[in-house]
């Protein structure tokens, strides 16, 4: 069953964005937005007007150095984490300074994760670490592996969930970038306090309990398409535009593979779906399959190079750059009549 989006709104040249790191919606439509290089979060209405701006760079209370989660918790108060200052702040709903911050690094004993989110209900959070690239004699280590834990409401560690491969990534030298063809773990919360894991080579999910133990998989069987001349030729035009060393164009046709990933990506939401998005190419719409209980239940398909940020049915919130680069936020809202 397909379901058609309708645009609802979009932020407009009062709610500039550079890069966006992390988005969520409250309970209330409120849409939080972390910008990356300017190190705050924008909020915008759910007709994607501007409301405030949250924090700004720095390192004391309401100051942030890298803004890598953003989480919309129990209650409508908000989560920021920073892993470059290793600590994740609190603020009240409407609040623009933070009710508190807690300190991750004394207990954490270690690098910071990667990723933080809270588990709802629960005074415990969720972790990704994904270990740092080490050049020695202009060679790293290619067996890299993020880990996903628990950890304390005060950073120490808990439960060890899963561990698989780190994300590819294209290296010439010292210098290094994201492989465009390559397969991932992604993990999220779910709205029942469980870890929803996917491997990006199929479109199957596994959760996981806080405790480690499997609960349940589910997904849909889905082939990727071919990986053409053409998709490698315009992923190292790509690769050039950024300005990256030649190398790398022959980095990324010597390391092409036969197929894409068969997902994109993976979204959980507050009412307990779960939503993958299906890979059909680099032009090609996507199609977001929601999963409920288990069970497909629902298709959404966004435009090619749109990137659904957050879900709150019967909205999506969607990263959109235009022909500059620049990004945008599109929120959607899903048509009550679907069609087969």
């Amino acid at each position: 069953m397909a379901a058609t989006p309708v645009e609802w709104g979009v932020s407009d040249s009062s709610s500039e964005f550079t890069d966006i790191t992390a988005l969520d919606v409250d309970g209330a439509g409120h849409v939080y937005v972390a910008d990356f290089y300017r190190q705050q979060i924008t909020v915008l209405s759910q007709r994607g007007r501007f409301e405030r701006v949250i924090g700004r760079r720095g390192s004391g209370p309401g100051e942030f150095q890298a803004i890598r989660s953003i989480q919309a918790t129990d209650g409508d108060s908000l989560l920021v984490y920073d892993p470059t200052l290793a600590r994740v702040s609190i603020y009240a709903p409407g609040a623009a300074a933070p009710a508190y911050t807690v300190d991750l690094g004394p207990k954490l004993g270690g690098a910071a994760p990667f990723f933080l989110w809270k588990l709802p209900q629960q005074r415990k959070y969720l972790a990704l670490f994904r270990p740092a690239f080490v050049f020695s004699g202009g060679k790293t280590d290619l067996k890299r592996r993020d880990v996903v834990r628990i950890l304390e409401s005060d950073g120490a560690r808990g439960a060890e969930i899963l561990s698989f491969p780190s994300r590819s990534f294209l290296i010439s030298g010292t210098s290094l970038t994201p492989n465009p063809f390559g397969r991932e773990g992604i993990v999220q919360p779910t709205a029942g306090g469980e870890i929803a894991y996917l491997w990006t080579d199929s479109v199957a999910v596994t959760t996981f309990s806080p405790d480690g133990r499997k609960h349940a998989a589910f997904g849909v069987p889905h082939q990727a398409p071919p990986v053409s001349r053409g998709d490698v030729a315009r992923e190292a035009a790509q690769l050039r535009e950024f300005g990256l060393p030649a190398a790398f164009e022959r980095v990324v046709a010597d390391s092409a593979p036969d197929r894409w990933p068969a997902a994109t990506d993976l979204l959980t939401d507050r009412q307990g779906n779960v939503f993958v998005g299906l890979s059909g190419g680099a032009r090609a719409p996507v199609e977001w399959a929601g999963f409920r209980d288990g069970r497909y239940f629902r298709s959404v398909f966004l435009p090619p190079h749109e990137k659904l940020r957050a879900v709150q049915l019967p909205f999506l919130f969607v990263e959109r750059r235009d022909e500059l680069n620049v990004p945008r936020v599109v929120i959607y809202r899903i048509a009550e009549r679907s069609q087969q």
